[in-house]
């Protein structure tokens, strides 16, 4: 269970979105499976995305054939995700855990390497988007949650991007589900191994931490509000539950 510390630790690193920060929790080796949550993409804007997704899949006989149709169609998950994925792959392959992803990510792992995708597919829960509606944080979370109680697992390692890292924690928390994630230091997040931006991606809040030129590539300003509307419409206080 999470200490009383640990948990104001979050609460501070959530109220300052503007120095991106997360408490250390748990061990990676207490870990038994992996969520990622993707960020951003390079093609598909999230009003056709899911249309073009779901006309994959209905085309499509296996999730890899679906991939196929859609790097046909020139879909690009963008550098962000691939990083994440590379990260995932690296935790699942030393811990022999499975992994619950959105869809983007689980695409970067077929794209980097078809032969370990297929080996290791049925260890593999791919998140697809909705036919209709934006796909939010607390949607992917519980979904995750259903895929892990369905393996029967109870601690994921969360894997996402360093700047959204304390939203996550709360929301997981949230569904009354525990986890491990490794710290982001609010002294050096610049140098975290998945502090990386996209200037191509298609969602323009996920190109930049800071944009003066434009509000829209401004990662900062949304998340500043995220997380203002997560506290006030979804009570991300309510994660005490979850304290031992």
């Amino acid at each position: 269970m999470v200490c009383i510390l640990t948990a104001l630790k979050l609460i501070l690193c959530y109220l300052m979105p503007f120095l991106p920060c997360c408490p250390k929790i748990g061990e990676p080796e207490d870990g038994d499976c992996i969520f990622v949550q993707a960020f951003g993409r390079n093609s598909i804007t999230d009003k056709d995305l899911g249309r073009i997704v779901w006309e994959a899949i209905s085309k499509s006989a296996s999730l890899s054939e679906t991939f196929t149709f859609l790097s046909y169609n020139d879909f690009d998950p963008g550098r962000v995700n691939r990083v994440l994925a590379k990260k995932t792959v690296r935790l699942s392959k030393k811990y022999k855990i499975p992994i619950i992803a959105q869809w983007e990510v689980v695409y970067c792992i077929w794209e980097m390497d078809h032969y370990w995708f297929l080996e290791n597919q049925t260890e593999i829960d791919c998140l697809w988007p909705p036919k209709q509606g934006y796909y939010a944080t607390m949607d992917v979370k519980l979904e995750c949650r259903e895929k892990m109680r369905a393996r029967r697992k109870n601690r994921p390692i969360e894997v996402c991007h360093p700047a959204m890292a304390a939203r996550a924690v709360a929301v997981i928390w949230k569904t009354k589900v525990n986890l491990v994630i490794e710290p982001v230091y609010p002294w050096n997040f610049f140098r975290h191994e998945l502090w990386v931006w996209d200037a191509g991606s298609i969602q323009a809040w996920t190109r930049r931490f800071i944009a003066f030129r434009d509000p829209r590539d401004w990662w900062l300003l949304r998340e500043c509000f995220g997380r203002f509307v997560h506290h006030s419409y979804r009570g991300w206080i309510s994660f005490i539950p979850v304290l031992g």
